[in-house]
């Protein structure tokens, strides 16, 4: 049973764009880290899903067709919908004549049956069927280019700033592109907006119509940790695949695009998780509300003001630099009072081999209130403003 849920950490995901962070190439040759330059794919991208720093990167941002990468954004669209209540899993949804005919991977559907939208949607993500995924689109907007506009706000919306949809299966179109990045900001935003509709993700076996088929994702059957998420093939596209594996509590995601077979792309998928997994760490420099830093205030009440971590702060650093992390607290130059709780007051820089890695926003823990005398000198001004004026 799928249930429509969002947690905390995706609620306040989806309320901005994803930010993600290189990691320089130059702390990965200090550490005798290898390079995956060598990789089959034209373009991938290794990203932690958590701190979405970029782990390792080839052609990221370059343009090309995604393929049934796509599905992935039509599955997006379609839990919102869920999540609205405008649609329900049981909905019994008509297949049009034309779903039937666009070609390409399908789950087998007759024309004007009916079935349930829970199974449209386990067709789209698990078979991959084009058919299934143009009924979809044909039932929540009305017409798949009304559906294609949902697409293409919401890839906005969480900074895919490379994409543009035209159809909701993928089908090959020279203004249908993306990008590596693009793909990987979309698996981030599919692992996190609702975890009953990704555990679909993981899942190896569909059956329609007494027709069995496999998850084109041949990693869910070689890695335990792999839990997902979207394979794709046209002949412009090549073969594509946006896998994601945790070890612990690390979560990455790898995107590989343009490989020329589907076992070139299950290899550079494979090779760069256990990359990421071998190499790098998740360390957790403060837990959310940590004091961090603490100064004298101008003009306050109080004599003191600390900053605290909105949030955990953790950060993706090679396995053994810990003792090479440093950090800096960079205070803001117009500090004075009054200054409201969560205020962002400072930044906190964090160095490896002194490089600049990482910054984070510090606040404000407290209110922080103008001293009497301040707050009598302004009222003097303020009566004389008033009364010459």
């Amino acid at each position: 049973m799928i249930k429509i849920q969002i947690p905390l950490l995706a609620a306040a995901i989806l309320q901005s764009c994803l930010a993600t962070h290189l990691f320089p190439d130059s702390l990965k040759q200090h550490f005798l880290i290898p390079s995956n330059q060598s990789l089959s794919a034209k373009h991938f991208i290794l990203l932690d899903g958590e701190t979405l720093s970029i782990l390792d990167q080839k052609n990221a941002d370059q343009k090309t067709a995604p393929a049934s990468l796509t599905k992935m954004m039509t599955v997006e669209v379609v839990s919102e919908a869920l999540g609205r209540g405008s649609i329900q899993l049981s909905d019994l949804v008509k297949v049009p004549e034309r779903a039937t005919k666009i070609g390409g991977s399908s789950m087998f559907l007759e024309s004007n049956s009916t079935i349930p939208l829970s199974e449209l949607l386990r067709g789209t993500i698990i078979a991959s069927g084009n058919d299934a995924t143009y009924t979809l689109a044909q039932y929540i907007s009305g017409s798949e280019e009304q559906f294609v506009e949902i697409m293409n706000t919401k890839a906005k919306s969480i900074g895919m700033h490379n994409t543009h949809f035209v159809t909701s299966t993928g089908m090959p179109d020279p203004n249908h592109f993306s990008t590596a990045h693009d793909m990987a900001l979309l698996g981030v935003n599919v692992i996190n907006s609702n975890r009953d509709i990704y555990k679909l993700y993981g899942e190896k076996w569909f059956t329609h119509n007494k027709i069995k088929q496999s998850n084109r994702n041949r990693l869910l059957w070689k890695d335990p940790s792999v839990d997902g998420i979207k394979s794709g093939h046209t002949t412009d596209a090549g073969y594509c695949l946006v896998s994601s594996a945790q070890k612990g509590d690390m979560r990455l995601i790898a995107v590989v695009m343009g490989t020329p077979t589907s076992s070139n792309r299950d290899q550079d998928s494979q090779k760069l998780l256990d990359y990421g997994f071998r190499f790098f760490k998740s360390h957790v420099l403060f837990e959310q509300n940590n004091v961090v830093a603490s100064r004298p205030i101008q003009y306050a009440e109080d004599e003191v003001i600390h900053a605290i971590t909105p949030t955990a702060i953790k950060i993706i650093i090679p396995k053994g630099s810990d003792h090479e992390l440093r950090t800096k607290i960079q205070w803001r130059d117009d500090l004075s009072a009054p200054i409201q709780k969560g205020d962002t007051i400072a930044t906190l820089q964090v160095f490896l081999q002194d490089t600049l890695i990482r910054e984070f926003p510090l606040q404000a823990q407290t209110n922080i209130n103008a001293s009497s005398w301040l707050k009598s000198k302004w009222q003097a001004i303020s009566y004389f403003t008033n009364s010459w004026f």
